[in-house]
Protein backbone atom coordinates (compact mmCIF):
# COMPACT_ATOMS: atom_id res chain seq x y z
CA UNK A 1 0.00 0.00 0.00
CA UNK A 2 1.42 3.38 -0.94
CA UNK A 3 0.03 6.30 1.05
CA UNK A 4 2.51 9.07 0.17
CA UNK A 5 2.15 11.74 2.89
CA UNK A 6 -1.00 10.49 4.59
CA UNK A 7 1.07 8.59 7.16
CA UNK A 8 4.60 9.83 7.64
CA UNK A 9 6.07 6.90 9.56
CA UNK A 10 5.63 3.17 9.91
CA UNK A 11 4.62 3.73 13.54
CA UNK A 12 1.84 6.16 12.54
CA UNK A 13 0.48 3.62 10.08
CA UNK A 14 0.64 0.81 12.65
CA UNK A 15 -1.45 2.96 15.03
CA UNK A 16 -4.21 3.57 12.46
CA UNK A 17 -7.57 2.47 13.85
CA UNK A 18 -9.21 -0.07 11.51
CA UNK A 19 -12.17 -1.02 13.72
CA UNK A 20 -13.71 -0.61 17.16
CA UNK A 21 -14.67 -3.72 19.13
CA UNK A 22 -16.41 -3.53 22.52
CA UNK A 23 -15.64 0.19 22.65
CA UNK A 24 -11.89 -0.36 22.17
CA UNK A 25 -9.88 0.55 19.07
CA UNK A 26 -8.37 -2.17 16.90
CA UNK A 27 -5.12 -0.93 15.38
CA UNK A 28 -3.67 -1.98 12.03
CA UNK A 29 -0.68 -3.48 13.90
CA UNK A 30 -3.15 -5.76 15.75
CA UNK A 31 -4.25 -7.42 12.51
CA UNK A 32 -1.32 -6.96 10.11
CA UNK A 33 2.44 -6.74 9.92
CA UNK A 34 3.46 -3.19 9.11
CA UNK A 35 6.86 -2.58 7.56
CA UNK A 36 8.38 0.17 5.48
CA UNK A 37 9.53 -0.79 2.02
CA UNK A 38 8.59 -2.83 -1.00
CA UNK A 39 8.71 -6.60 -1.25
CA UNK A 40 8.58 -8.69 -4.36
CA UNK A 41 5.24 -10.47 -4.47
CA UNK A 42 5.36 -14.12 -3.52
CA UNK A 43 2.12 -14.94 -5.30
CA UNK A 44 0.13 -13.49 -8.17
CA UNK A 45 -3.62 -13.59 -8.74
CA UNK A 46 -5.21 -13.20 -12.16
CA UNK A 47 -8.81 -13.00 -13.32
CA UNK A 48 -9.65 -14.51 -16.69
CA UNK A 49 -13.14 -13.49 -17.82
CA UNK A 50 -15.17 -16.05 -19.66
CA UNK A 51 -18.20 -18.24 -19.31
CA UNK A 52 -18.97 -18.57 -15.61
CA UNK A 53 -20.42 -21.44 -13.63
CA UNK A 54 -23.90 -20.11 -14.36
CA UNK A 55 -23.22 -20.09 -18.13
CA UNK A 56 -23.18 -16.29 -18.36
CA UNK A 57 -20.18 -14.58 -19.96
CA UNK A 58 -18.20 -12.01 -17.98
CA UNK A 59 -17.53 -8.73 -19.77
CA UNK A 60 -13.98 -7.49 -19.93
CA UNK A 61 -12.17 -4.41 -21.16
CA UNK A 62 -9.47 -6.58 -22.74
CA UNK A 63 -11.75 -9.33 -23.98
CA UNK A 64 -12.74 -12.83 -22.96
CA UNK A 65 -9.94 -15.24 -22.00
CA UNK A 66 -7.42 -12.44 -21.39
CA UNK A 67 -5.77 -12.53 -17.95
CA UNK A 68 -5.98 -9.42 -15.76
CA UNK A 69 -4.13 -8.79 -12.47
CA UNK A 70 -6.56 -9.27 -9.59
CA UNK A 71 -6.98 -9.18 -5.84
CA UNK A 72 -8.95 -11.83 -3.99
CA UNK A 73 -10.92 -10.79 -0.92
CA UNK A 74 -12.67 -13.41 1.20
CA UNK A 75 -15.47 -12.40 3.55
CA UNK A 76 -16.93 -14.91 6.01
CA UNK A 77 -20.03 -14.52 8.12
CA UNK A 78 -20.42 -15.44 11.75
CA UNK A 79 -23.05 -17.96 12.81
CA UNK A 80 -26.44 -16.31 13.05
CA UNK A 81 -25.53 -13.35 10.82
CA UNK A 82 -27.54 -12.55 7.70
CA UNK A 83 -25.40 -13.50 4.67
CA UNK A 84 -27.34 -11.25 2.30
CA UNK A 85 -26.90 -8.20 4.54
CA UNK A 86 -23.20 -9.03 5.03
CA UNK A 87 -22.52 -9.23 1.29
CA UNK A 88 -24.49 -6.03 0.62
CA UNK A 89 -22.56 -4.16 3.33
CA UNK A 90 -19.20 -5.53 2.15
CA UNK A 91 -19.90 -4.33 -1.41
CA UNK A 92 -21.09 -0.95 -0.11
CA UNK A 93 -17.85 -0.45 1.83
CA UNK A 94 -15.69 -1.51 -1.11
CA UNK A 95 -17.54 0.91 -3.41
CA UNK A 96 -16.99 3.72 -0.87
CA UNK A 97 -13.22 3.24 -1.24
CA UNK A 98 -13.28 3.88 -4.99
CA UNK A 99 -11.33 6.95 -5.95
CA UNK A 100 -9.78 7.04 -2.47
CA UNK A 101 -7.88 3.81 -1.86
CA UNK A 102 -9.15 1.86 -4.86
CA UNK A 103 -9.19 2.78 -8.56
CA UNK A 104 -12.39 4.33 -9.92
CA UNK A 105 -12.61 1.68 -12.66
CA UNK A 106 -12.37 -1.28 -10.26
CA UNK A 107 -14.42 -4.27 -11.41
CA UNK A 108 -15.93 -6.29 -8.55
CA UNK A 109 -17.09 -9.83 -9.21
CA UNK A 110 -18.74 -12.05 -6.61
CA UNK A 111 -18.28 -15.74 -7.37
CA UNK A 112 -21.71 -17.27 -8.13
CA UNK A 113 -21.21 -20.25 -5.82
CA UNK A 114 -20.47 -17.92 -2.94
CA UNK A 115 -23.71 -15.93 -3.20
CA UNK A 116 -26.49 -17.13 -0.93
CA UNK A 117 -29.32 -15.80 -3.11
CA UNK A 118 -27.60 -15.85 -6.49
CA UNK A 119 -29.13 -16.61 -9.88
CA UNK A 120 -29.22 -20.36 -9.24
CA UNK A 121 -31.52 -19.77 -6.25
CA UNK A 122 -33.73 -17.26 -8.08
CA UNK A 123 -32.07 -14.22 -6.51
CA UNK A 124 -30.18 -11.43 -8.19
CA UNK A 125 -26.44 -11.32 -8.74
CA UNK A 126 -24.42 -9.31 -6.24
CA UNK A 127 -22.09 -7.48 -8.57
CA UNK A 128 -20.84 -3.92 -8.60
CA UNK A 129 -19.83 -2.26 -11.86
Amino acid sequence: MRLDNFFRTEKELARAVVAVRSGRPVYLADVATVKDGFDEPGDYVFFVPGQGLNGVGQQSVGGVNEAHPAVTLSVAKRAGENASRLSTEALRRIKALRGYLLPDDLNITVHPRLRRNGPAQGGRAAQAP
